[in-house]
């Protein structure tokens, strides 16, 4: 059975897809607090830390993967206040991504998904910080399916698929889409399983827009 490394299991997404497939895949997680208990397919990974990053790659160098799903996303207003605080956002959002994606042990032609988000063209007031994170790493992932012609390397740009509001609020929410979909989140992960599951995939440097025209109506 094919192995696959989720990198940061507290993600919505990562939820989701599990719900739908965690029976399905040789699956491998990684969590970011070291309060969470260890095992063969367990571990911990701080991506604030490149030391937590190294200790991880020592762990898992003896494991090949197939697959990687990249969910880590730190989503903060900016605190002009607490620079540190925004350069972390930048950090795990996309540059020690990038560290990471060149130190694991992948497999030829091993997919790797990412997640960006597509209304940064259109920025939050506050949020430059997560901005700047998700369009460099939209460069990075680019950057990469050029210099690793052996990997795939492939990247959502998602607009919010799931939202705790209810009843008027709800609706409102998912009626901002040019497209009505009425179920984001089930068409993201059957998505995903499909570039997982398909053998014949090799688009490298794909971007797959999941906004369904939403930016178009966004007013703040």
């Amino acid at each position: 059975m094919k192995k696959i490394l989720i990198v940061w299991i507290n993600s919505k997404i990562w939820k989701l897809f599990c719900n739908e497939y965690c029976d399905v895949f040789n699956i491998y997680w990684t969590f970011s607090s070291k309060t969470e208990s260890c095992s063969d397919k367990r571990f911990h990974l701080d991506l604030s830390n490149l030391s937590s990053v190294d200790d991880f790659i020592e762990k898992t160098w003896d494991i090949q993967f197939d697959w990687v799903i990249y969910l880590s996303s730190l989503y903060q207003i900016d605190d002009i206040d607490n620079i540190g605080d925004m350069v972390k956002q930048i950090n795990v959002n996309a540059l020690n991504i990038y560290y990471l994606v060149n130190k694991l042990n992948l497999k030829h032609n091993s997919k790797n998904i990412f997640f960006t988000d597509w209304w940064t063209k259109v920025p939050k007031k506050w949020y430059f910080s997560y901005t700047l994170s998700k369009d460099i790493l939209k460069s990075l992932v680019a950057s990469m399916a050029i210099k690793d012609k052996d990997r795939i390397f492939v990247w959502f740009d998602l607009w919010p698929i799931i939202t705790d509001k209810i009843w008027e609020e709800n609706k409102n929410f998912h009626n901002k889409s040019l497209l009505r979909v009425d179920s984001p989140s089930k068409w993201l992960t059957s998505f995903m399983k499909f570039i997982i599951d398909e053998e014949n995939f090799y688009s490298t440097w794909s971007i797959f827009d999941f906004t369904w025209g939403t930016y178009l109506f966004r007013n703040n």
